[in-house]
């Protein structure tokens, strides 16, 4: 758990993003970096069904599942802990309007990562020059239970001494879906599942961007359809 030590007010509302496919599009970065495991251990590229579940599993999770029904488990996982991350981060690209949805919402509101990366997370920050916006980063080597268990927002709550109806979300997955739902009244992504309060989805962070000024100088909530893509910003209160 890595944190700026910066404090807060106590009424303040935080802003917690994933990582892959959120601030970045990280898919051929996954991509080389398991087909680089499996080729050390002689082994065919992942199926298109095999990056699926990578891009939303953990790094021991993923590991477990491409070298499923081979000899090779524990020493694949061992190897990947001494695999450096940094060749691989040249294949991830950061989201277009990031950096300026992150210098709009720093003075404005608490922020945090939470990801299902291990140890990679904090080079993927401090590569891309944006690890200093967040206040708290959550890995999956943070905590006993990874996302979708909801054991990464309650320390990030925990941090921020908020309670979940002060907090904003964003994700991009069936993982971050199912997460909100582990914890009461989440901003999750698509597609949207019926009744709950708030959503959020892929449609870049260059529009995240302008929804959130305008909700956050209105205090009002905006939704639409854009496409397949639904948006849905709720002001918390």
């Amino acid at each position: 758990m890595h944190s700026s030590g910066s404090s807060l007010p106590r009424k303040a509302t935080a802003v917690i993003f994933d990582c892959d496919g959120v601030m970045f599009d990280s898919r051929q970065a996954n991509i080389h970096f398991y087909n680089h495991l499996l080729e050390h251990f002689g082994l065919p590229p992942m199926k298109d069904s095999d990056v699926a579940v990578v891009h939303m599993a953990t790094a021991q999770e993923s590991v477990r599942h491409i070298f499923r029904g081979t000899p090779y488990v524990e020493a694949a996982q061992a190897y990947r802990t001494r695999v450096a991350y940094t060749p691989f981060i040249r294949y991830m690209s950061m989201e277009p309007g990031l950096v300026e949805l992150l210098e709009f919402l720093r003075p404005r509101y608490g922020l945090a990562v939470a990801t299902n990366r291990s140890n990679t997370i904090d080079e993927v920050l401090v590569s891309h020059g944006i690890k200093d916006y967040f206040d708290i980063v959550i890995s999956s080597l943070d905590v006993r239970h990874p996302k979708p268990h909801p054991e990464s927002i309650q320390k990030i709550l925990s941090f921020f001494d908020l309670s979940p109806k002060q907090v904003l979300y964003v994700g991009d997955s069936q993982v971050d879906r199912s997460f909100t739902w582990a914890t009461p009244r989440w901003i999750a992504t698509r597609p949207r599942p019926q009744g709950f309060p708030l959503l959020l989805t892929r449609t870049g962070v260059s529009m995240l961007t302008t929804t959130l000024k305008t909700c956050w100088r209105s205090r009002t909530s905006l939704g639409w359809n854009r496409g397949r893509a639904f948006l849905l910003v709720e002001w918390v209160r």
